[in-house]
This record gives structure tokens, sequence and C-alpha cells, in this order.
């Protein structure tokens, strides 16, 4: 890795964190602007959705006061002309004076009906002969024909005849000769209405250019209000594209005729308050405010940078520079303290805790060196600092490798000489997994060392084992034998033969057998337990005997023995050495002036390869023959 000066690390690291800094916080800010954008919006929708509902709200009152109050000037109208008919005692008037009449009193149309409702008189002839039942206008006042007390104003209706808006009110003659109708023109209040209408209502409300605002009627999601003007009277949204509720609810950045727009809804009587917000504005808003915090944040950055490279300049370099020249001479092998004065409280504990570094390395060498010399075991140490130029050995190492005359010769020389014997033992390795290797000298020595390996040194732990060895090996030998007969136990019978298994190839032909000494309780209760004894290991040295060049014989426990054959050439080779062992029965193991006792065992045996592999399956086969043999021979008895 390519080293670089504090100077550039620092400043570029600063630069890393700002960097790291800025790709952090512009997702978060983008997020954080976009929620209050969003939050705004909803506030000015709320808060201009609640201004145009209060704007209706006045309208609809100014509207409907309006509207009765042009219903009562009409009746009023209309009684003024049936009191006006019944001072002159007439029940109707013809067309001149009819018209007369409703310039008088200031209305656009006077009819007059019979008791049957027929129009036989009034302002427009062509009207004449029409009935209550002509047409859905007229049959407004039919219930005035069954109750001479009514008074009825028709609301605003379009002229059927004349395509006009007029209002109609009718009204009896006191003698009930005659109904008196007017319609009257509302051109003032038709004028109130167009100017509170919804359409004049948003031309009215503040607006900004970034956007729309519509309003829909509910059931056919017709456009009937817009700040869009080309939008009115258009159907631009169905319920399943824009849904509504009674509250304010928002459809976020959604396409609409090719843009998209954060959209807000709002049912309100029979209409659909919608506003649309331009989402380009919007992230051209979330632009300019992550501009303006990279902005802040680069400039802030340059001086932090600026300062940065100041101090480290004037404080950290110039003290960092003694610091080296000091840890220099310690690679070179000075342990001695360190003693630069910094004027930095972080560099002055710094030195403080190298200078107790070295006091304590110093100190350990010392006590390291000590402990492995006044050690009863044998242990030697070598170590090759490649950081302080210099080699470390203890005299137990000396003694290890024989080297008597290390006194006379100078330290370079016993290096070399130390480390060639190393060399030498790698040569000589004996166990792998133990790290065993064997150092030929006077006497043969086993030695178990560690190497170890860092970046400043080579160092060797080396202990001398061969006391250790010698006394393992024979307590492992003694484990395995059985104290009676000498031959293996149990143990180390089938120790052995895991370890001839590892390599059937090299058996060749062999024969498991077991065998069971007879009569051993009657010797046992005859002549006592030291007799029995003998007896079994009488036997013991006969199968010995026979085995110790072909074989391994073992004592499993009791009265039981168990031999491996292996190694022949030829089954007749193998068979003749079997034969050999079951002569051992009959032979005399103990003489009487009236009779001897000899040897006798049953047996049992099975053939290796051709009966069985495995050890564990010939074992199981010949003591099941054996078993046979034990019966066969008690029935002969």
């Amino acid at each position: 890795m390519r080293n670089r000066s504090l100077k550039t690390v620092l400043p570029n690291l600063v630069s890393l964190m700002i960097l790291l800094f800025l790709v952090w916080i512009l997702p978060v800010n983008f997020y954080i602007q976009r929620y209050i954008q969003h939050q705004g919006q909803q506030n000015n929708t709320v808060e201009m959705f609640g201004q145009l509902k209060q704007l209706i709200n006045a309208n609809n009152e100014e509207l409907i006061i309006g509207e009765e109050e042009f219903k009562n000037s009409c009746i009023r109208a209309a009684d003024t002309i049936a009191y006006h008919m019944k001072k002159i005692g007439k029940s109707f008037l013809d067309v001149s004076s009819s018209k007369e009449l409703a310039e008088k009193m200031n209305v656009d149309e006077i009819h007059f009906f019979n008791s049957k409702g027929k129009i036989i008189s009034g302002t427009h002839p062509q009207y004449f002969g029409y009935t209550f039942d002509s047409g859905e206008q007229m049959k407004f006042f039919a219930p005035m024909l069954y109750d001479r007390s009514l008074k009825l104003c028709q609301d605003i209706t379009p002229n059927t005849a004349e395509s006009k808006e007029m209002q109609y009110a009718a009204v009896w003659l006191d003698d009930g000769s005659c109904i008196v109708q007017i319609g009257m023109e509302p051109r003032r209040l038709l004028q109130i209405m167009a100017e509170k209408s919804l359409g004049k209502v948003v031309d009215g409300m503040p607006f900004d250019v970034h956007g729309y605002f519509h309003i829909l009627d509910k059931n056919t999601y017709e456009i009937i209000a817009s700040t869009a003007k080309n939008a009115v009277g258009t159907k631009w949204f169905d319920k399943k594209e824009l849904p509504y509720s009674e509250e304010v609810s928002g459809t976020l950045h959604r396409d609409y005729n090719g843009k998209q727009y954060c959209v807000y809804t709002q049912e309100y009587q029979d209409v659909v308050l919608v506003r649309m917000y331009d989402s380009v504005e919007f992230l051209r808003n979330l632009l300019h405010s992550s501009g303006m915090v990279i902005s802040f944040v680069l400039c802030g950055a340059v001086a932090i940078i600026m300062v940065l490279r100041w101090y480290i300049q004037r404080k950290l370099s110039n003290n960092l520079a003694k610091i080296l020249d000091e840890l220099q001479k310690i690679e070179q092998g000075t342990l001695d303290d360190i003693t630069v004065e910094t004027g930095i409280t972080e560099f002055e504990e710094l030195l403080s805790y190298i200078n107790q570094m070295l006091n304590t390395i110093r100190l350990k060498q010392k006590h390291f060196m000590h402990l492995l010399n006044k050690s009863e075991i044998p242990v030697g140490f070598f170590e090759k600092n490649t950081f302080y130029k210099q080699t470390f050995f203890n005299h137990k190492l000396l003694e290890i490798f024989g080297i008597e005359e290390y006194e006379i010769l100078s330290l370079e020389k016993l290096d070399v000489l130390i480390e060639g014997k190393i060399n030498e033992i790698e040569k000589n390795l004996v166990s792998q997994s133990d790290k065993i290797y064997k150092y030929i000298s006077k006497t043969d020595k086993y030695l178990q060392f560690e190497k170890v390996v860092d970046e400043q040194s080579v160092a060797y732990y080396i202990v001398d084992i061969t006391e250790f060895l010698e006394e393992a090996n024979q307590i492992k030998k003694q484990s395995q034998l059985d104290m009676l007969t000498s031959l293996y136990n149990r143990r180390g019978f089938y120790e052995y033969l895991y370890y001839l298994f590892e390599n059937p190839d090299e058996l060749g032909f062999g024969a498991m057998i077991m065998l069971d000494a007879d009569g051993l309780k009657t010797i046992n209760d005859t002549y006592g337990h030291y007799m029995g004894d003998r007896y079994l290991k009488a036997i013991g040295d006969a199968l010995k005997n026979v085995t110790k060049d072909h074989g391994i014989a073992s004592r499993l426990g009791g009265d039981e023995y168990a031999l491996f054959l292996h190694g022949f050439s030829s089954r007749e080779e193998l068979e003749r050495t079997i034969l050999e062992i079951a002569d051992v029965r009959g032979k005399t193991f103990m003489q009487e002036k009236t009779r001897s006792h000899t040897l006798q065992f049953s047996m049992g045996y099975v053939i290796y390869p051709e009966e069985g592999t495995d050890f564990h399956a010939l074992i199981r086969i010949a003591d099941e023959r054996m078993y046979q043999d034990k019966k066969a021979r008690k029935s002969r008895r």
C-alpha cells in the first residue's frame, strides 16, 4: 500500500466525509422538502377550499334572498293588477289596455285566465286559448282551479315559446271570475346569479399560475367552473381516476393530460372541488432547495479544509517528524526512552505510552530470559528480530544443542551455528501433527518446536521431549499388556488390529482365532487361584511362542484369549501354524505323583480374507465357532 502524508490524508479524509455527508443529506433533504411542500400544498388547498365554500355559501344566501324578494315583487305586481281590475270593475282588459297596464306596472307579460283555466286576454294574443294543460310550465298553476285562495309564483324558468328566462305569478280576482297572471323577466336577478356563479367565484379566487382549480358536477363529473377556461363543459375525470370524500384528500404525482400533477379533492354539496399543482414546479423547488444546501455545505467544506491544512502544517508535521526520528532509533535496536517536547497533549500522552512500552519490553526481555534459563523444563528460545536487527537466545537452547564452546565464540558465529542446527533439525520430521523432530547428535534427541513468524521477527520455541516420549511410550506399552500373561490386553489387541487393518493389502493370508481355557474352575477350586493364574500364564506363554513371528496374541479377560495371525504367503502355511496352536492342547502343565495336568482349551477360527475382511465380524464368527468346539469337547468327555 502506498504511503501518504498526513497533510494529504486528513484533508482528503475530511473531503470524503463531506462527500458522504452530501450523499446522505441530499436524499434526506429531498424527503423533508417533499414532505414540507406536499404538506404546504395540502394546507393551502384546505384554506382555499374553506374560503371557496364560504363564498359559495354567502352567494347562495344572497341568491336565495334575491329569489325570494323577486317572487314577492311578482306576487305584489299580480295583486296590484287584480286590485286595479276590481277598481275598474272589469274581469279582463283588451290587448292594448293590457300592454298599457303592463308598461305602467313594469311587468313584461299580463295574461287573464277564465275560471276554467284558459287564457282569454292579455298582452300576448299568441298565447290566447292556452290552458293550464298546455305544457309543463302551465301545469304549475293548475292547483289554483281547485283552491281560489292560492297565490302562486313559479321559479325562474325558460319561456317555452320565446326561450328567455321568465318568472310567472298568478292570483284570483276577489270575485273569482278571473285569474291574473303576470310574467317578469328577472334581469337584475339573472345579473346577480351571473355575478354569484361558480365561474365568477373561481375567477375571484387568488390563484397562482402553477396548476389548475376545477369545480366538477358530482354526478356527471363535468367541469362547471375552472381557472382553465377551455376546460369548462368538458369531462376530464371519472370517479375511478379521481376519488373524493368529505375531507381533503390527495393523489401525488399522477398523470393528467400528459403532465404530472399533485391533485387534491373534496366533496361539497353537489360539486367536487379539485386543486392541481404542477409537479414540474414542485421538482424545481426541490432542486433549488437542494442546490442551496449543497452550496452551503461546499463553502463550509472549503473553509474547514483550509484551516485543517494550516493546522497540520504548523502543529502536526514538525512534531511528527521529531517523533519519527526517535522511532527510527528504536528500529535500529535502541530501547532508550524518547525525549521530545511537542506541546500537544495527545502527542505527550502517546510518547508517555511509548516510553512505558519500551520499559516493559526491556523488563520482559530480562524476565523472560531469566525464566527460561532457570526453568527445569528444557525449553530453548531463539529469535531473529529484523526490527531491532538483533538475535536473542537463552542458555537452555545451547544445552539442548550441546554447544559447549559458546563462551569462546562471538555472537555472530553463535547465531550462524544455531541457525544451522535449526535447519538441520527441520529436515528430520518425525510427527507432523505433534511437530516433533529428531536431533541426531552424540545421543539422539526428540525435539518439539514451533516456528512463529511475524512482520518483525522469526522465533523458535524448542522443547527437548526425549525423556517425556520414553516415559510415554513405556506407559502406553504397559497400558496395552495383560499383567499376568504379558500378552496384549483387550485394549492393546484392538488398537493393534485397527493399525493392521488400515493397510489390509499388506496382511496376506491370516486367521482370527478365539480360545477359551478349559478346566480353570477345577484348578482354582482344587489348588487355589495361585495355581489357576499359573495355568492361564502357561497357556499364554505357549500361544506367544507360536505367534511371535506371524501374529499377535492377547488375553481378553478371565480365561478368554484371542489371536490374529497374518503375513502368510499361502493358506497351507497359515493352516500349519493353526495346527501348531491346536497342538498346544495336551502339553503338561503340572505333574503329580498319581496324575499330570495338561493345557486344555476350546478353539475356533476364521480365515482372512476368504471368510471376511472386517475384523469385528471375524472376531464374532471365530467366537461362535469356539463355543461350538467347547460343546463338542464337553460331549466327548
